[in-house]
């Protein structure tokens, strides 16, 4: 163990970040956690049980890798789209209205196109809210009009929309993951 003394705390780190998908805490939490697993690791340690002590410690850096991880799930602004719908003001299941402007060029799909848009302003029942984040766009094109829409970069535009939702994986082991990476793009 001696000779190389980063590897525990390296697979300890390494544990929390494969487990933060299935570790449910608030940051306040887990502060509060690690402050209290340091301070019984260091009286361990000072009580002349030094195994008890780098096993706590080790749970310490676990904790660490869980906090890393999730680091990127909590940080949102006030008026994010996200935050409005986890405060009630805005009902993903009922018609909405976004108002923004074309964040990425529309791509041509098999079955129609896609497009991101970063929001301005969400309208819902009568209500305006000002808004933040990002809105991926799926266009299916009615038979009768084969064109697509050929949205450009920074298009201003207002969209109706129904069956607003959050991007989600679909459970496969191992498979690629989509919530992540559409949260690492903003979306």
């Amino acid at each position: 163990m001696t000779r190389y003394p980063l590897v525990p705390i390296t697979l300890a780190f390494a544990a929390g970040i494969a487990a933060a998908p299935r570790f449910y805490l608030t940051a306040f939490e887990q502060v509060i956690l690690l402050l209290l697993i340091l301070s019984f690791s260091a009286l361990l340690l000072r009580s002349g049980r030094p195994e008890h002590g780098f096993s706590l410690s080790m749970a310490g850096f676990f904790l660490c890798g869980t906090f890393l991880a999730a680091a990127e799930h909590n940080i949102l602004p006030a008026g994010h789209v996200e935050q409005l719908v986890r405060q009630g003001l805005l009902d993903p299941s009922q018609p909405v209205q976004l108002v923004g402007w074309v964040r990425s060029p529309s791509i041509q799909r098999h079955f129609g196109e896609t497009f991101d848009v970063e929001l301005s302003e969400v309208r819902q029942a009568g209500q305006t809210l000002p808004s933040q984040g990002a809105v991926r766009v799926y266009y299916y094109p009615q038979p009768s009009d084969p064109h697509g829409l050929g949205l450009q970069y920074g298009s201003r535009l207002e969209l109706s929309l129904r069956g607003l939702r959050r991007p989600r994986n679909f459970g496969n082991p191992g498979s690629f993951d989509y919530e992540a990476y559409m949260r690492r793009r903003g979306i």
